[in-house]
C-alpha cells in the first residue's frame, strides 16, 4: 500500500473544511474540495469481457450457503450522536459499524441486509422516513471475503420531544444469489479500496480519500461505498454508506483520490487512521424493483 507524499496530501484536501453548519453549507464545502481524479491504466482491451447479467445459482438465505458455510457478521458496533442535543435535538441519529464475512466456498451475489436499531424496550426506533435507507444491497461478496458494511440511520422519538436512547442493532441478512467458485472467477473481478487518508469536517462530518482498485476490464457500475470507524483500541464505533461516491462508476485500474463523505455519522472517539473502506461494485445496474417493500437504497 503506497503512502501519499506530503504535496499530494496538501492537493487532496485543497479548500479544507473548517466549521459547517446547516446540511446545504456542508454539501456545498464538500464540493469545494474540487479534487482531481487520477487515472491509470484506463484502456479497455478487445478481449475484455465482462457479463451484465451473472448466470444466477441457487437463491437462498444469506447465512446458509449450499454445501455448508454462509454470510456472518465478525463484529459491529455504534454511537448515537449527540442524543438529545443539536441539529438532532427531537430525532437523533446513530452511526451503524460492522465487517459481514462470506464463510463459504460459493460467491454470494447481490445480497440484502437490513439494519435494525432498538431501544432499551426492544422498541424499533427507525422513523418511516428512513424505511428505504435501512436496505442495502452487496453486489459481490467473494469465498471467505470480508466486507465493511455501515450506515447513518435517524432515530425515532417514541416520547414526543425526547431523543430514544440507543440500546444496540442488529444486521438482519436476506436473501441472496449463491454462484459457484468457477462462475464467479469467470464473472467477478476483486475490488479494494488504498491509501485511504480520512479527516473530520464539522458536525460530526467528515470524509475519505482513497484510491479505488478494480480487476474489472471496463468500467462498472458503483453501487456505493461502507465505511466503518473505530475508536484508538480498535473497536467499532460506527459508520456511514455513501451512494454517491466515486460519481457512480468503477473504472479499471487504480482510481486516485476518490472522496466517501458520512454526513453527522462520524464520531467523536473515532481514530480515523483505522477506518476501513469497502467500495461496492457490481456487473450491471438492477432493474428498478418499485414494488418491493425491501428496495435497498443503493
Amino acid at each position: 500500500m503506497t503512502q501519499p507524499d506530503a504535496g499530494s496530501e496538501s492537493r487532496r484536501w485543497r479548500g479544507a473544511i473548517t466549521a459547517v453548519g446547516p446540511p446545504a453549507a456542508l454539501l456545498a464545502a464538500v464540493a469545494a474540495l474540487g479534487m482531481a481524479q487520477v487515472v491509470r491504466d484506463r484502456s479497455e482491451s478487445p478481449s475484455c469481457v465482462v457479463p451484465s447479467a451473472v448466470p444466477i445459482g441457487e437463491v437462498g438465505p444469506a447465512a446458509r450457503a449450499p454445501g455448508g458455510g454462509g454470510l456472518r457478521i465478525v463484529e459491529k458496533g455504534f454511537t448515537q450522536m449527540n442524543p438529545g442535543s443539536g441539529l438532532f435535538a427531537l430525532t437523533g441519529l446513530v452511526s451503524l459499524g460492522a465487517v459481514l464475512e462470506n464463510a463459504s466456498d460459493q460467491a454470494a451475489y447481490r445480497t440484502r441486509i437490513t439494519f435494525r436499531v432498538f431501544d432499551e424496550q426492544n422498541r424499533s426506533v427507525t422513523p418511516d422516513s428512513e424505511y428505504k435507507s435501512r436496505h442495502v444491497e452487496i453486489p459481490v461478496l467473494h469465498p471467505h471475503q470480508r466486507v465493511v458494511v455501515g450506515n447513518g440511520l435517524l432515530v425515532k422519538a417514541i416520547k414526543p420531544g425526547v431523543a430514544s436512547r440507543i440500546a444496540g442493532f442488529d444486521i438482519e441478512l436476506g436473501t441472496t444469489h449463491w454462484v459457484s467458485s468457477d462462475v464467479a472467477k469467470q464473472s467477478f473481478a476483486r475490488v479494494s479500496v488504498e491509501s485511504q487518508t480520512s479527516r473530520r469536517f464539522a458536525e460530526g462530518s467528515g470524509g475519505v480519500i482513497f484510491t479505488l482498485r478494480s480487476g474489472y476490464c471496463r468500467i462498472t457500475p458503483n453501487r456505493g461505498v461502507a465505511m466503518v470507524f473505530r475508536d484508538a483500541a480498535g473497536v467499532i464505533v460506527g459508520g456511514a454508506f455513501d451512494t454517491s461516491a466515486a460519481g457512480g462508476y468503477c473504472r479499471p485500474g487504480d482510481t486516485e483520490d476518490e472522496l466517501a463523505t458520512a454526513f453527522y455519522s462520524m464520531p467523536e472517539d473515532a481514530d480515523l487512521t483505522k477506518t476501513e473502506v469497502s467500495a461496492y461494485c457490481d456487473v450491471s445496474r438492477p432493474d428498478p424493483a418499485p414494488s418491493e417493500s425491501d428496495v435497498p437504497i443503493n
